[in-house]
């Protein structure tokens, strides 16, 4: 939840400039690690750049010193807050950089951070022995990076020509590359698409055998993930094979068909080697068929010698456990999981307790719940508190409510307590004690009551927002108004305005930052008080940054403005700033001078000139959407976006001019339009251009209109426009436009036009 709240309120800036970094030994490896350090970010998405859309916070934030210089305490920080998304080597880098540093200052710094910076290598570690872990941007352009390739792949195939063979090769092999770097294969692959993949590998099992095992069992591991019943037979061949076996095994187990079964019980019946067997166990466990129930069993007996292999004896019963899961219910296994209840092992206990959540009956629910009240383990009591929860007992709620009132709970139980309310429909019942874990010394306790409320909220909104409303009005505990305002913030919920507004004036600046930020969220209409205590803010010079630009979002986002508010006047004061460190907050405002539809002369003709003459592309494509917002019709201001067409070759901002010249129905639409078609444009900005020559809709615009048709791809979209354009303009053009056009396609389409226009008489 750490990471959500992070992605949810921390507002990127949409540009930077070089960051000044404190000179020191340590911070000179730090950056030597990460050379984006320089440009004031750490690139979590590993693209090479900042992303200004992303869901992750990329800028190292200012939190030991504000002096606009990055100490190597406030780049430790954010590397251990967002260690999940840095690759291992890096981190590693970091943790030699610490064991490296002399110099009197970074070694104390040195010291103090060696031991989390261990910690989270072994974090990180752990999670990549599950695969990458990727912020969503970086898994998003992953996917759709696996798509390109199986789209290059499954087209050559169905085209089949020798031209193509080079594409689907490089296809392929840039596709194994990834999946043997640990990405995951894109969830909503159609049939054509698996088939195609299961072919390519089962065709690298064959075609590489044992002399490129990398490949292979990249091709293994693909087969299981796919569940490729086809290739259990070639599985087979690769079972006996050293280096092969464990994979194939694995894969077998994912397949899960009733073939797959027979061939892991059967090599469970031969198999010696103590490992092996623990993964024949597991892949058995993933199929959780009930025709394996009685082999399991077997193996929780002791041996003919009278001893029992513990790790065994876990692999079994986790199997029974997960055979459960699937739905198989028996008094036997019920029985089985009651007898490890008592076990000495807390790993035992603990399985048995994950078997038994899967028989609601009473008798298991008091079972668990009596055991809850005399059980020590934390870890075991942690399991008892998840299946009283999937059980849904009568007296589960009360439990929970009793552990969070004792102040000797340890934390981490305490997290599982909230999370578990968190996804019980009665979990409102215990809202109280939600939210005053809030203000909890412990991150993660306060993330888990945060998402707990979070989904709360979807069946009890009413409840929610008043209860967190009613606990931070009477609160001054910085860690509770922090959490709880991020809560409101992301919950967006109007009710929570007469207390939002107050924390405007918070000596809290995250404080400020969420409320700001909650507003925006809203963006009601219904209180001028808001819209005072934001201009406040933007004002302020010495305010936070991040609440000045979250400020000046909301005051776009509520749209209100009067001759006594003037918002307008605020907005323009913003514009006039300078310095490059407020060029997001610029960009905001100017943006939010469109939000306004504000039609005073003094704004449109400040966006006239920042359109035309600001250095920043960025915030001048703002400004020309922000015209286009207002939709006013002025010559000046015509002739001023025509100017920045014309001086400008970024295609977005052409278009951007061209649209803004359609809605101001202006006749220099066309004429700019004729230049920009030159340029190599995609379908989808080819469309944007003509509906902003449809907009205006006379002569010249309809007749550059047909002579874009030529495109096939775009004949559709513009007779749909046309057919609803001025009849008495477009039937004479049409007429005229026969009597001279070559191109068949346009030909086509006027001659439809016209069949439908003369029908509609």
């Amino acid at each position: 939840m750490r990471k959500l709240l992070i992605l949810l309120f921390a507002l990127l800036p949409l540009f930077y400039a070089s960051s000044e970094v404190a000179k020191n030994q340590l911070t000179t490896m730090l950056v030597k690690i990460f050379p984006e350090i320089r440009k004031g970010y750490i690139d979590l998405n590993q693209n090479g750049k900042l992303d200004t859309d992303t869901e992750v916070n990329e800028i190292i934030p200012e939190t030991s010193v504000k002096d606009s210089i990055l100490q190597a305490k406030e780049i430790l920080d954010f590397i251990i807050l967002n260690y999940t998304y840095i690759p291992l080597d890096k981190l590693i880098s970091v943790q030699k950089a610490l064991k490296q540093t002399q110099q009197t200052i970074p070694e104390l710094i040195a010291l103090n951070y060696k031991s989390r910076i261990d910690t989270i290598v072994k974090k990180k570690r752990e999670l990549e022995a599950n695969g990458l872990y990727l912020t969503p941007s970086a898994l998003k352009a992953a996917l759709a990076k696996e798509d390109k390739y199986i789209t290059t792949m499954v087209l050559a195939y169905k085209k089949e020509g020798n031209n193509l063979e080079k594409g689907f090769a490089d296809a392929r092999d840039s596709l194994f590359a990834m999946i043997e770097q640990g990405y995951p294969l894109p969830p909503s692959l159609g049939e054509e698409e698996k088939d195609i993949l299961v072919s390519i590998m089962i065709n690298t099992i064959i075609k590489e055998g044992t002399q490129k095992p990398a490949k292979v069992k990249v091709a293994i591991k693909t087969l299981g993930k796919l569940q490729a019943a086809s290739a259990v037979s070639y599985l087979i061949g690769l079972i006996n094979k050293p280096g092969l076996r464990i994979d194939s095994i694995r894969a077998l187990g994912e397949i899960g068909n009733d073939e797959a079964l027979k061939i892991l019980l059967s090599e469970l019946n031969t198999e010696n080697d103590r490992n092996t067997r623990i993964a024949i166990i597991n892949a058995i466990g993933r199929i959780g068929s009930s025709a394996s129930v009685s082999r399991l069993f077997s193996l929780l007996k002791p041996d003919k010698n009278g001893k029992i292999d513990s790790e065994i004896l876990k692999a079994s019963l986790e199997a029974l456990v997960n055979t459960a899961d699937k739905g198989y219910q028996d008094r036997n296994l019920q029985e089985t999981f009651k007898n490890y209840l008592t076990s000495a092992d807390p790993q035992l206990r603990i399985l048995a307790i994950k078997g038994l959540s899967n028989f609601n009956n009473t008798a298991t629910s008091g079972k668990l719940f009596s055991l809850l009240k005399k059980e020590n383990s934390e870890n075991v009591r942690i399991a008892l508190i998840k299946a009283l929860n999937k059980l849904n007992f009568s007296g589960t709620i009360p439990a929970f409510i009793g552990i969070l009132r004792n102040n000797s709970t340890p934390d981490k139980e305490r997290r599982a307590v909230i999370s578990a309310l968190g996804n019980n429909k009665s979990g409102d019942k215990a809202l109280t004690f939600i939210i005053t874990a809030l203000g909890s010394t412990d991150k993660d306790v306060r993330n888990a009551a945060a998402a707990a409320l979070i989904k709360l909220y979807k069946t009890h909104p009413d409840s929610v927002v008043s209860g967190l409303n009613r606990s931070l009005v009477r609160s001054k505990d910085k860690q509770t108004l922090t959490a709880g305002t991020a809560v409101l913030a992301q919950l967006g919920n109007e009710k929570s305005l007469p207390l939002l507004i107050p924390l405007l004036s918070s000596q809290y600046p995250q404080v400020k930052k969420n409320v700001t930020w909650a507003l925006y969220r809203i963006h009601s209409r219904s209180n001028i008080r808001a819209v005072d205590e934001l201009k406040k803010l933007v004002k302020s010079d010495t305010e936070y940054l991040s609440v000045r630009i979250n400020a000046v979002r909301a005051l776009g986002a509520i749209g209100l403005d009067s001759p006594q508010l003037k918002v307008w006047e605020t907005l323009l004061d913003v514009i006039k700033l300078r310095s490059d460190k407020f060029t997001a907050l610029r960009t905001f405002a100017v943006e939010s001078l469109g939000e306004l539809r504000e039609a005073n002369p003094a704004v449109i003709n400040t966006l006239a000139k920042i359109a035309e003459r600001d250095p920043n592309t960025e915030i001048k494509k703002t400004a020309v959407l922000a015209i286009r917002k207002i939709a006013v019709e002025d010559r000046d201001v015509e002739n001023s976006l025509a100017r920045v067409f014309k001086k400008n070759s970024d295609i977005e901002l052409r278009i951007r001019v061209l649209e803004a010249l359609g809605d101001m129905f202006s006749p220099r639409t066309a004429e700019l339009a004729s230049d920009i078609l030159k340029q190599e444009l995609t379908a989808s900005q080819k469309k944007r251009i003509i509906y902003a020559l449809y907009q205006v809709g006379t002569e010249p615009e309809l007749s550059l209109i047909i002579d874009m048709a030529r495109d096939k791809v775009l004949t559709g979209y513009i007779e749909a426009l046309l057919s609803n354009s001025n009849t008495d303009i477009l039937l004479p053009l049409i007429n005229k436009r026969l009597r001279s056009e070559s191109n068949n396609t346009i030909i086509s389409m006027l001659e439809s036009l016209s069949a439908e226009i003369e029908g509609s008489y």
